[in-house]
């Protein structure tokens, strides 16, 4: 006699998976705050964050291009003949950013986000430049300070002005309107420049690359919501419909309303059509069959009365129907 054996004791269910259950944690935060970041519309602050870095680098090509002026120095005067040029081209394109912004126009802002990419070499050629200049040119800079100082309009260049003030005024020896010696002048000016070193290579990564680089981003994110059809900022489905407006004028989307193009190629097309029908009469395939796929239902045997004909129509406002009664007349 046969017995059923025991059923095996499993150390693991085999009915389940054996992946785990992913549970709820920091990936899936994150992901969730990234997500709603991107849902809302960046258009205003692309438009405001590119104002103001316009309006910035403006005020910086004039400073360069001001600093020319007082400049005896030729190396130093084409150094900020270069950073004044560089400084102005990222101001348009600053400008053309916040335009395209407010046109809300997916060509432009798609131009605007590689003309961001150039914005972020020419930001870091500029403050390349300008720290190669700041310790390349270190004995031009600390002679300019000096004859500057000792003239007593040190305050007209601006790269004095950014740094510690080298004018001995400024230090508490000397009066207000008084001028300084020339060994004074050079000692404070070679202070002032020692102290600005450290800041000039701080401010190439985070004053030139780290903003430059997130407006770039900022961009970007405002480029595929623009782009994405599922946004609410997409610009996708209107651009479409504007076109869908001025390409389909003419033509009737309703059942035998067609006009304009539409009417004239259904005059064209409404012999040929009648003239296939007449060589070719087609029968409708619900008529004289049992098919249960094809008969709309069972055999009918009442008397012959004349029933609602089938119809069909070319889609230019043209329609042909045909009909008939039990006995296969057609009417």
């Amino acid at each position: 006699m046969f017995t059923r054996p025991p059923p095996l004791q499993l150390l693991l269910d085999n009915t389940r998976e054996l992946r785990p259950e992913p549970q709820p944690g920091l990936v899936t935060q994150c992901s969730i705050f990234a997500s709603r970041i991107y849902q809302a519309n960046w258009r205003n602050l692309v438009i405001a964050v590119a104002a103001v870095n316009a309006l910035r680098f403006l005020v910086a090509a004039l400073t360069a291009f001001h600093d020319i002026c007082t400049n005896p120095f030729p190396r130093l005067a084409q150094f900020s003949l270069a950073l004044g040029a560089l400084h102005l081209l990222t101001a348009l394109i600053q400008i053309f950013g916040a335009l395209s912004a407010a046109l809300q126009r997916l060509p432009l802002i798609r131009a605007h986000v590689h003309l961001a990419f150039v914005a972020v070499l020419l930001i870091a050629t500029t403050g390349f430049l300008s720290g190669l200049q700041y310790f390349l040119l270190a004995e031009d800079i600390i002679a300019e300070c000096v004859a500057l100082s000792v003239s007593g309009s040190w305050v007209s260049k601006s790269i004095f002005v950014r740094s510690y003030p080298p004018s001995p005024v400024h230090r508490g020896k000397l009066r207000p309107g008084q001028t300084p010696s020339t060994k004074l002048a050079q000692e404070q000016c070679l202070t002032a420049w020692s102290r600005g070193s450290l800041s000039q290579l701080a401010a190439v990564p985070l004053f030139s690359l780290l903003p430059a680089l997130t407006f770039f981003l900022l961009a970007y994110a405002y480029y595929r919501q623009a782009s994405d059809p599922a946004h609410a900022a997409s610009l996708v489905k209107l651009q479409t419909g504007e076109m869908g407006e001025r390409e389909g004028y003419g033509y009737s989307l309703m059942y035998g309303a067609g006009a304009g193009v539409g009417q004239e190629v259904g005059q064209h097309r409404a012999p040929r059509i009648q003239a296939q029908r007449q060589l070719h009469p087609s029968r409708s395939p619900l008529m004289h069959t049992a098919s249960p796929s094809l008969s709309p239902g069972p055999p009918s045997y009442a008397a012959p009365a004349l029933r609602e004909g089938y119809g069909y129509g070319n889609g230019y406002g043209y329609g042909y129907g045909y009909g008939g009664d039990d006995a296969g007349r057609f009417v």
